[in-house]
């Protein structure tokens, strides 16, 4: 390749060349690719249209948002980019214009027999065809459609080149000329003809007179040369671009947080607050001290609660808009009196005072928990036994005292008493087996009714109490608790007591949402204290002590049909309960006509005893333990343990509300009201209460309505047995008979 100066060449040479582009004069171009003014301002002018979009876009990326107002710095890199392309675009339009008048001929790429020139300035940049290498022919076709055709011009230099024609004719034809010339150039050297060669070269007086340099004629024809930056447009666009660059990034970032801030005045929240203030925005100062607080505020007023206030108050103690802020609890504790009020819960209006201590509306608040007090008392004495004069006495004492104490609940103890009964009962027994009922097996008892086969039994023995009381009594009220050996120490802290994180935690257990908006992406949220739910005794609390055993009823059961032997269980249970702090009467317990002193009372008590009934069925009781079932010993001695707490649970309720037994143990724990006869004292047996029992009883546990089994006559515990006639018991028998057998007498003493 050589690089001629327009300029410099004779001027003949000079006049012929710019006839040559233009056509009018041979050798004519086999091929040209004219660069088009029109094209070249349309194109640059939409490449810098594009680049002044890209600059608006990067701009309003998150412009005025104050999630987003501050762009991080690696997007200078985007204002950069954008100022190179318009500055270069514009330099671009402006080099086609100067060189549309500089130069004598049309800007392009020509093929000539002889050469491939690149006239795009003052500097020709000559290929000589003597060194092509490869010239590859393409034609492009889309979906079918002839596009156009390719001339690639591949130079033994490395250098290549690409020329397009269309239509196909006219390509086709460009083609042909193209290898005829190349054909015709090598016929002519071959015969030496210089005369036609230098018909075809468009340099030949140039090349003939060896004058490329010499000339520097002032007369001719003169191509101007573009000025330095119109040369090297891309070099010159990058110090606009630096410098532009970042100016657009500074400036954008300081009118964003000047919009942010301004968006916070109108649109304030307090997410958006800490958003700005952890972003470093100009007025963090002025949002920090006045903006937040107000969003704060405002967000507290629309959750109508004084709690909410409240944690405003303990965010910002001395705030610019304290006075406001005490309006603003003052309307907050006048409208939660409103709602506990209307809900008419003892509940609701202990939060109440608990929230606004020293509140205008004590008073009021107090008196309505004293009327809802007196409600449930009303409500009680109008089902209350009344075989026990101490009854009512000592429930209207319980109340005042529960009312005093903001309802402590009731601790329910209860006290398991040691005794060897059953093991006795056992080894008698076992030793007494003749080899028949040896042979079918004996199921001991002792190994069922330790304490921890107890404990399902007596948490589901409280909930029925509760669930029977709560007809009568609120559970905010009246609340019934198993005694696990824990209380409750502490006060429950007022709304002026407890931090802010202390009120977020407690307003979010009474609603589930939470006080404030907490992000999840904070990491440097406030953990909140963990409020907790369990319901525990404490100092204040009525006591019900409930001491039982389980003893050998001095009876066995024996199945039918296996002859598998089981121990028939005796339940005493002794009940009392007792108020702390509460003198007790003169006379315990109090006679019709001669009451006790006000504000003395008499504890309750009362004993039971339950034995195995004659007959009973397999039921599906509230009190069997399942998971304690896993045989069908374990599935017999459950049955017989849930009969005594049946009959204690009723025996409890019949105790409080005579003959009204409110929560009984049906199909599974469901609950049922129905009416039987006050219980007037310790009973020797007791029935066997209806139900659907489960079918198919085997020996794996299971039976079927109306299962018998054969059991001896009670005899005295700890006795050695020395007859063993046979009654009938109908119940858990490892397996089913639904033939029942007469009892046929007592067992010999």
């Amino acid at each position: 390749m050589r690089a001629l100066d327009f300029n410099r060449l004779p001027p003949d040479t000079r006049e012929r060349i710019v006839a040559c582009f233009e056509g009018k004069a041979p050798p004519y171009a086999i091929l040209s690719q004219k660069e088009s003014a029109a094209l070249g301002y349309v194109g640059w002018a939409i490449l810098a249209l594009l680049g002044l979009l890209g600059l608006a876009s990067i701009s309003y990326a998150n412009f005025g948002q104050v999630y987003g107002f501050h762009q991080p710095f690696v997007m200078f890199i985007g204002y950069a980019f954008c100022v190179f392309v318009i500055t270069a675009s514009v330099l671009r339009i402006l080099r086609v214009n100067v060189r549309k008048g500089a130069l004598p001929f049309a800007p392009g790429v020509y093929l000539f027999p002889l050469d491939l020139v690149i006239a795009d300035d003052a500097t020709l940049k000559i290929h000589p065809l003597t060194e092509l290498k490869e010239m590859q022919p393409t034609h492009h076709y889309r979906n079918g459609i002839y596009q156009n055709t390719s001339f690639r011009f591949t130079f033994q230099t490395g250098k290549a080149h690409t020329l397009y024609a269309a239509p196909k004719p006219k390509a086709e034809q460009a083609l042909t000329y193209f290898r005829e010339v190349r054909m015709k150039v090598v016929e002519v050297a071959e015969k030496q003809d210089f005369q036609t060669l230098m018909a075809m070269d468009l340099f030949a007086s140039a090349r003939m007179n060896d004058s490329w340099d010499k000339f520097q004629p002032a007369a001719g024809i003169q191509a101007k040369r573009l000025p330095m930056f119109l040369q090297r447009v891309a070099l010159i666009s990058l110090a606009p671009a630096l410098v532009l660059g970042l100016m657009f990034y500074f400036v954008r970032n300081f009118v964003s947080d000047e919009a942010a801030f301004r968006s916070l005045q109108t649109y304030a929240s307090t997410p958006t607050c800490e958003t700005y203030i952890r972003a470093g925005g100009r007025h963090a100062d002025e949002v920090k001290r006045v903006t937040m607080p107000r969003a704060l505020l405002n967000e507290m007023v629309q959750k109508k609660s004084s709690l909410a206030i409240r944690y405003f108050l303990k965010k910002y103690e001395n705030s610019a808009i304290q006075a406001d802020a005490m309006k603003a609890l003052d309307e907050a504790i006048a409208a939660d009196f409103t709602a506990a009020k209307e809900k008419s819960s003892v509940t609701a209006l202990r939060e109440f005072l608990r929230d606004n201590p020293g509140a205008p509306q004590e008073p009021q608040a107090r008196a309505e928990i004293h009327a809802l007090f007196q409600k449930s008392l009303t409500d009680f004495k109008a089902k209350a036994s009344a075989s026990d004069p101490n009854l009512v006495p000592f429930v209207e004492q319980l109340l005042t005292h529960l009312e005093k104490f903001d309802s402590p609940p009731v601790s329910v103890r209860f006290v398991r008493i040691p005794t060897d009964s059953l093991l006795r009962a056992d080894r008698v027994i076992e030793s007494g087996l003749n080899p028949v009922e040896r042979a079918a097996g004996f199921a001991k008892a002792s190994p069922h009714f330790d304490e921890a086969s107890s404990r399902t039994r007596e948490q589901t023995l409280v909930k029925l109490l509760q669930d029977a009381f709560e007809t009568v009594f609120p559970a905010d009220i009246l609340t019934f608790v198993r005694d696990a050996g824990k209380i409750s120490t502490g006060k429950p802290k007022t709304g002026t007591e407890m931090t802010a994180e202390e009120i977020a935690a407690e307003y979010k257990r009474r609603t589930t949402s939470d006080l404030v908006y907490v992000s999840y992406y904070d990491s440097t949220q406030t953990v909140l204290p963990v409020v907790s739910t369990e319901t525990l005794p404490t100092a204040n609390s009525p006591a019900m002590l409930l001491k039982y055993k389980i003893d050998w009823s001095g009876t066995t059961y024996s199945s039918q049909q296996t002859h598998r032997m089981f121990v028939g269980i005796l339940s005493d249970f002794d009940v009392s309960m007792a108020i702390p702090n509460v003198p007790l009467g003169r006379t315990c317990p109090a006679r019709a006509g001669s009451p006790n002193a006000a504000g003395t009372v008499c504890p309750l008590a009362f004993k039971l005893t339950v034995r195995p009934p004659k007959e009973f069925d397999v039921q599906s009781s509230s009190f069997i333990n399942k998971d304690a079932v896993s045989a069908p010993d374990d599935l017999v001695y459950e049955v017989m343990a849930a009969r005594a707490y049946d009959e204690l649970s009723e025996k409890l309720q019949g105790a409080f509300f005579g003959g009204n037994v409110l929560v009984k143990s049906v199909g599974g724990g469901q609950k049922a009201t129905t009416t039987r006869p006050s219980p007037t004292g310790t009973s020797s047996t007791a029935t066997a209460p209806t139900g659907t029992a489960p079918t198919g009883a085997n020996l794996r546990g299971t039976g079927t309505t109306g299962a018998t089994a054969t059991a001896t006559a009670p005899v005295k515990p700890g006795t050695q047995p020395t007859a063993k006639p046979t009654t009938t018991a109908t119940g858990t028998a490892a397996v089913a008979s639904t033939k029942p057998v007469t009892p046929v007498g007592p067992a010999k003493k």
